[in-house]
């Protein structure tokens, strides 16, 4: 799944109200919005919205707002009113679709995120949140094949590579895991869970030389990784070396890995 994405505020310009007071609260509701102060512009987007209720731009910013306050539950109810408003407004079921993710509401999110792509079908984050949301309903397939989609129209998304390689690991389609986490690591990603991934897959082809490789390297930049030395363990002891691999085993046991424990205990003195 996208780290970040792209929430549009509305501007202030162009705004038609028939008070002004309730056009400075909203105007005061941008500024703080746009500085990041998210509850100042809940409490401006709260006075401008009693004195126009009817205001759809100032339940949208609102709910943009409380989204990242983390209270999406407020955020949905902002934007249904947004598209009762405005019921063919594409961004505003997108961005539903994505408080609902976060309240893993995700069967409703894949409603929203079908209907954002009716209205529009070149809203292509919409894509990529649909196939993160089939991930999390373990609907691997489908969400290789939304990946796929999303990746035909930004063929550069490292992101897209790296999630649809998720997404092959989990329909265990490793080789395919693997070009697509080498994909995105060609393409400059700054993530070692994309090594640690890789790694992992290439545990389940029995590359357990490049799969050391690739933890060595998470584990290099995080030492105390305990998957990865978990994980590099179990390389380790597969290629033959079971010194080495009891040996990480050992140290996934003092880092509190009751996995790695069964595993000392059934494969090592």
């Amino acid at each position: 799944m996208k780290s970040l994405i792209s929430i549009f505020i509305i501007s202030i310009f162009g705004l038609t109200v028939s008070s002004q007071t309730a056009d400075e609260h909203y105007s005061k509701g941008v500024i703080h919005y746009e500085a990041g102060n998210y509850e100042q512009a809940v409490a401006s987007f709260n006075k401008a919205i009693k004195q126009e209720p009817d205001d759809a731009n100032a339940y949208y910013n609102r709910s943009q707002a409380y989204f990242y306050l983390g209270n999406f539950l407020s955020s949905v109810e902002d934007l249904s009113k947004v598209i009762k408003f405005k019921p063919d407004d594409a961004q505003a079921y997108y961005l539903r679709g994505w408080s609902k993710f976060h309240l893993t509401q995700f069967q409703s999110a894949l409603v929203d995120y079908d209907k954002c792509l009716k209205l529009d079908p070149s809203y292509v984050d919409a894509y990529f949140q649909k196939g993160s949301t089939l991930m999390a309903l373990n609907y691997n397939k489908e969400a290789i094949a939304v990946f796929s989609t999303y990746i035909g129209v930004l063929p550069f998304d490292a992101d897209a590579y790296y999630n649809r390689g998720l997404a092959y690991n989990l329909d265990k389609q490793f080789q395919a895991a693997v070009d697509d986490f080498t994909k995105a690591l060609e393409m400059g990603i700054d993530n070692t869970n994309v090594q640690f991934n890789r790694g992992c897959s290439r545990i389940e082809l029995k590359d357990y030389e490049g799969a050391i490789s690739d933890l060595n390297f998470v584990l290099s930049i995080s030492p105390k990784e305990l998957g990865a030395v978990h994980y590099r363990g179990m390389a380790k002891y597969l290629s033959g070396d079971l010194a080495g691999g009891c040996e990480d085993w050992r140290k996934a046991v003092d880092m509190g890995s009751l996995d790695a424990m069964q595993q000392l205990r059934g494969l090592c003195d």
